[in-house]
């Protein structure tokens, strides 16, 4: 069954949050912001800085991973692939990594401002 009340956000919504942005930091900040708005209770937004993945904004976690190189979890795979993907049984997987107990699912979609993509917005469920 489909929980209704959370709502996928559009490109204009995504766009607005990035334009009122005044760095990368906050752009980072804005999108997590966003899909908080939009019910989802986990997001995460990782950029490649200095060859590791870096955690720029995180939500609903008391911890977070940060610093791991691409290819390393499901993120890592995310950002080397260049391709999003949607893991609702994600615990079964070897690779995956959960930043803190109980997390199952895991939806991540690349940052493409070139080639090769810059991070990885992650989205984790309980």
């Amino acid at each position: 069954m489909v929980d209704k009340s959370i709502m996928v956000p559009d490109r204009s919504d995504v766009s607005q949050a990035l334009a009122d942005a005044p760095d990368v930091a906050a752009a980072c900040e804005a999108v997590a912001d966003l899909l908080v708005a939009k019910g989802f209770d986990l997001p995460s937004v990782y950029l490649l800085r200095g060859g590791r993945l870096r955690c720029y904004a995180a939500r609903g976690y008391w911890q977070v991973i940060d610093g791991f190189p691409p290819g390393v979890g499901v993120i890592g795979r995310v950002l080397l692939s260049g391709r999003s993907v949607f893991l609702p049984d994600a615990d079964q997987l070897d690779e995956f990594i959960a930043a803190i107990p109980g997390l199952l699912g895991e939806a991540s979609v690349p940052i493409i401002l070139n080639d090769p993509p810059a991070g990885v917005s992650n989205i984790a469920s309980l």
